[in-house]
């Protein structure tokens, strides 16, 4: 296992999409410089008070480019590129002879992206985005207040591990989509996935185990009356996002251990 993933980290590392994905952390130095050319009656709508504090900006600023999706759609490229391509191109079959539990290839690789995943997000929302809101703070002082913490810094707090298990998941989404279909089907299927749980998470009956139904509740909780309320939405989404994650990679362990060497 060990050498395994040494094998798949290099690989990791030397993949286009994981130089594109670093670059990706500049992201969060172009926020505050586009704030700065906007007009000084432009005002960020933060229902916590008229400023808003650095804990804020950690998911404020992670949140503005992942809504549009980009970073989902560029770590389902990187994840079917190590996996689905691999699949389509046989290269996956070197393993093969070497390796008797065929699981372990797959886990290999869910573990190497996610721990890239996770390196990736805590610098990008601990380290580059608090520079980012310094230069914020700099050039707008009217929209970031300069302080670390407010009384919203546990509602973030939560925001932010929502945020995090959703990048997870769809890894997840997209390694299973990947063992099942051909690589650019998969990638059109994450996104997909990504937009339809966007715009119809609050479909009637289906909404109960669509985890941005619970999301989405969470997020409107944005008064400390509400906090506890939010609690167990947050609870109920990361339940429901581990239990997807599981089976999700069972089943492409599954499919890997059926394909033919």
């Amino acid at each position: 296992m060990k050498n395994t993933l040494k094998i798949e980290t290099f690989k990791l590392v030397h993949r286009l999409e994981f130089k594109l994905i670093s670059l990706l952390l500049l992201l969060s130095l172009v926020l505050p410089i586009a704030l700065m050319l906007t007009p000084n009656t432009y005002r960020i709508d933060y229902a916590f008070g008229d400023k808003i504090p650095m804990s804020a900006y950690m998911c404020i600023g992670y949140a503005f480019w992942g809504t549009l999706g980009i970073f989902y759609l560029l770590f389902s490229i990187l994840t079917v590129s190590l996996t689905g391509s691999e699949y389509d191109g046989h290269y996956f079959y070197l393993y093969f002879p070497r390796i008797s539990d065929r699981r372990k290839i797959y886990l290999a690789k869910f573990i190497t992206i996610s721990a890239f995943a996770t390196i990736w997000y805590v610098a990008y929302t601990l380290i580059f985005n608090p520079v980012g809101y310094q230069i914020l703070h700099l050039v707008r002082p009217d929209i970031a207040s300069g302080n670390a913490f407010d009384f919203s810094t546990v509602y973030w707090i939560r925001q932010w591990l929502q945020y995090y298990v959703e990048l997870i998941l769809f890894i997840s989404i997209s390694m299973a989509l990947a063992s099942r279909v051909k690589p650019l089907a998969a990638i059109a299927g994450v996104m997909g996935i990504y937009f339809g749980s966007m715009f119809f998470f609050d479909i009637p009956g289906l909404k109960i185990i669509i985890p941005q139904h619970y999301k989405e509740l969470a997020m409107n909780c944005k008064t400390a009356d509400s906090f506890l309320v939010m609690r167990q939405y947050i609870f109920v989404y990361l339940i429901l996002s581990l239990i997807y994650i599981f089976v999700l990679n069972m089943y492409g362990m599954k499919k890997l251990q059926k394909m033919e060497a």
